[in-house]
């Protein structure tokens, strides 16, 4: 697989100043793709988790309220 191919729009965006962002599905805002913003997901694109953490953890909170 191309790096092309792996990382690519919308999902994936280059910045010069703050170099590979990735959106993410659920609040789609761009973070730095990288472990501090999204967990591990060896099958997701990029070796990441398609929500960032903050909506991973909002969405955890949920389920334990219901």
């Amino acid at each position: 697989m191309t790096i092309k191919n792996k990382f690519r729009f919308p999902y994936f965006m280059e910045d010069e100043e703050l170099g590979l962002q990735k959106r993410c599905g659920r609040c789609k805002e761009y973070y730095p793709a990288d472990r501090e913003f999204f967990h591990h997901q060896g099958k997701g694109i990029g070796g990441l988790h398609s929500y960032c953490k903050a909506c991973v953890a909002e969405n955890r909170e949920k389920k334990k309220v219901s």
